[in-house]
């Protein structure tokens, strides 16, 4: 079995099984459990992926307030992590209902991004947010529709990073399947306790 071989060997191996054949394989033995067990805590860390772009006590921040908010992590770089492939210079986007945007954004202010105006109208985060808040209220005052998905920005010059907080009316998750390409969107979450 694998269990005499160095870490990177057993990681190398499993790496080419599919979610459900590394789930078949764990099945086999208890050694094969453990390796495969261990690998995934590895190869699925939410952690490694949020590394570059917080740190390690920034990272157990973020996801409080993905906890707290119901936060959810979606794009491109959710696709790299479920199909565990070396990691790109993907922004980290988060789909997140409108009235938690602002709480998100300045948290991401004071982690060090700045907000990039997306128009000369709005080029403060306070107004930008306070003016997407109000096409909603201007729609409709009975239902919040997911229907407007909006846009903040924020870029890191020392990280060489952005972020990207979607925000809508209604559910994340509801944006996030209604979306063009949603049979090839995925999603990260954090239970709430």
């Amino acid at each position: 079995m694998l269990d005499y071989l160095p870490e990177t060997t057993e990681d190398l191996i499993l790496s080419v099984l599919r979610p459900a054949d590394l789930l078949r394989y764990a099945k086999v033995s208890s050694t094969t459990y453990a390796l495969t067990h261990s690998y995934i805590k590895r190869a699925f860390s939410i952690s490694k992926l949020l590394l570059p772009f917080f740190s390690e006590l920034e990272v157990a921040d973020f996801r409080s307030l993905q906890s707290k908010t119901g936060m959810l992590i979606s794009g491109d770089l959710a696709l790299e992590f479920f199909g565990r492939l070396p990691p790109s210079n993907s922004p980290l986007e988060v789909y997140v209902e409108h009235h938690f945007s602002f709480e998100i954004g300045r948290w991401f202010m004071h982690m060090g991004y700045e907000f990039v105006a997306q128009d000369n109208r709005c080029d403060d985060f306070k107004a930008a947010y306070i003016g997407t808040g109000a096409l909603w209220n201007a729609e409709s005052s009975m239902h919040v529709s997911t229907a407007h998905v909006f846009l903040f920005e924020f870029h890191s010059k020392a990280k060489k990073k952005s972020i990207f907080i979607r925000t809508m009316g209604g559910s994340p998750m509801e944006a996030i399947l209604n979306f063009h390409s949603s049979p090839s969107i995925r999603f990260h979450s954090i239970e709430k306790d």
